[in-house]
């Protein structure tokens, strides 16, 4: 279909009037309008338009076309079609002449007059003028900016695929509810050990390895996706040569607008290194607890029988003497009966560690067991010539053992008491610590604790008391660990030391 286009008007008069000015017909007036409109519409449009003669010759170009080339319109109109556009492709041509009658669209690269390139599309009309083809009209329009989305997508999307057939990851993707897979990495073949060719005919076969002990959790949690819940899952699959692989498998299901399941998204990774990994973290902590509770085992055993012997020893040579019929033997009876005093102290600080406490644990008032204790020990900080003074606030109220917890405030209190042989002032103080402790602080003004030795305090058999036996500290700390909460020890040589008991409060405050 040939298409005739208006490219200008010819001067016609009609004679002339009285002062010899040109008449001016109805048609003309009428034409001029529609050249000034068609002027309007080179003028304004955003796409070039050059108007060519039948050899190619550019006669007229707007606008857009000197921004597109770079060249003036001027300039245009020294040089043919081929000039500007020397490095297009033509299609829809029915011959090697692209000036035949028929619409011609091509698009390519050209290049700007300051050097860079441009990617136009081109598409050429006949004008037709008495049934003859005159010449033509080719609309230029700059795709520049879209070329280069267009490369730069084709080249992200070469990149993620890429990486989609490279990573040893399974990734897919079903339509809902056909459950036509439409997308499957290489990489899951790795992962399940079934052909990719066989999960796209049959999307249910990559579960046909799972291990029968893992095989009734997926299939609960992949009937769950289908209702739109997330599966997320570590279970292990058996490959067709008998090995066993760990998978961390995640399944996404993908909603529509209208709330009905549309697609489901997977990514399984095999995790069986990391497994065997953490497996044998597992292992080496528990051979190395094993090793630590021998060890402490032995520590113990060691200082029990030291702490013991010293005394049985004693025991045998005095029994040795009665054996002999010695007389005079009657005053040695009250050191022996100190010597047996001394292992039973012994053996039943560890008693204490030994007795299970879970039943006993009740909701108690921490200041109600401290002014117990207090009250208890009242008559030795007397002889003593020891002040105990008290600071306590307002606490909630604590889970405990009461009877432990009263030995852990005797042993501290004691030590305190230890501490100052001539007497003093112990200052026990509570307060809230937060919202979910307190703290009790038990202060002398004794000889204070060695930096060095801090450390060392609760660890069997240390002490720094020339009859201690290092037990008691132990123990109070065992207690104290047991009821979530932990000790703090600040100390001062010849300044007096502060013993810190931290310790949860109840829930139900």
């Amino acid at each position: 279909m040939k298409r005739v286009l208006f490219v200008g008007t010819a001067s016609m008069n009609c004679g002339t009037d009285a002062y010899g000015n040109a008449l001016t017909t109805p048609l003309e007036t009428q034409e001029g309008k529609l050249q000034a409109k068609y002027d309007s519409l080179l003028k304004g449009h955003p796409d070039g338009i050059f108007e060519i003669t039948v050899t190619g010759r550019i006669t007229s170009a707007n606008p857009a076309c000197e921004r597109i080339t770079g060249h003036s319109s001027d300039s245009l109109k020294t040089m043919d079609l081929t000039d500007v556009f020397n490095r297009m492709e033509w299609h829809r041509h029915p011959s090697a002449n692209m000036y035949a009658d028929d619409c011609v669209y091509g698009e390519g690269l050209i290049t700007h007059s300051s050097g860079h390139s441009v990617y136009v599309q081109l598409k050429r009309v006949p004008i037709e003028l008495d049934n003859r083809v005159i010449g033509s009209h080719v609309i230029a329009r700059d795709t520049t900016d879209e070329q280069l989305t267009k490369h730069e997508l084709e080249y992200t999307k070469e990149q993620i695929k890429t990486i989609f057939d490279t990573l040893d990851v399974a990734l897919w993707a079903q339509i809902w509810p056909s459950k036509t897979v439409i997308q499957v990495s290489p990489g899951s073949e790795k992962i399940w050990g079934i052909p990719v060719e066989r999960i796209l005919r049959d999307p249910s076969s990559c579960y046909e390895n799972i291990h029968p002990d893992d095989v009734e959790s997926v299939r609960e949690q992949m009937n769950r996706v289908h209702d739109g819940i997330q599966f997320i899952d570590d279970y292990r699959v058996i490959h067709p040569n008998g090995e066993v692989r760990w998978i961390h498998d995640r399944v996404i299901p993908i909603r529509g607008s209208d709330g009905d399941l549309k697609r489901l998204i997977g990514l399984a990774v095999d995790i069986t290194e990391q497994k065997r990994a953490e497996e044998e973290r597992i292992r080496t902590r528990g051979m190395l607890e094993r090793s630590e509770k021998l060890h402490v085992l032995g520590q113990l055993a060691a200082g029990i029988a030291h702490e013991i012997r010293n005394p049985l020893t004693s025991l045998m040579g005095f029994v040795q003497l009665i054996q002999s019929g010695r007389a005079g033997m009657d005053d040695y009876f009250d050191i022996m009966a100190s010597e047996l005093q001394r292992m039973n102290t012994i053996v039943g600080e560890f008693l204490v560690l030994s007795k299970p406490h879970s039943e006993s644990m009740r909701i108690h008032d921490l200041k109600h067991i401290i002014e117990t204790t207090l009250a208890f020990l009242k008559g030795e900080a007397i002889m003593n010539n020891t002040v105990i003074q008290t600071n306590f606030s307002i606490l909630p109220p604590i889970v405990c053992d009461e009877s432990q917890m009263k030995q852990v405030f005797i042993n501290i209190i004691r030590n305190a008491l230890d501490a100052m042989p001539t007497g003093g002032t112990i200052t026990v103080q509570t307060e809230q610590t937060g919202s979910n402790e307190v703290t009790v602080c038990v202060a002398d003004e004794g000889c204070g604790i060695p930096e060095d030795s801090i450390a060392m305090i609760g660890e069997p058999f240390f002490t720094t008391k020339e009859d201690g036996t290092g037990l008691g500290m132990m123990v109070t700390q065992q207690i104290v660990r047991s009821h979530g909460g932990r000790i703090e020890i600040r100390s001062r040589v010849d300044k007096g030391t502060t013993v810190s008991i931290v310790l949860p409060v109840s829930s139900s405050s």
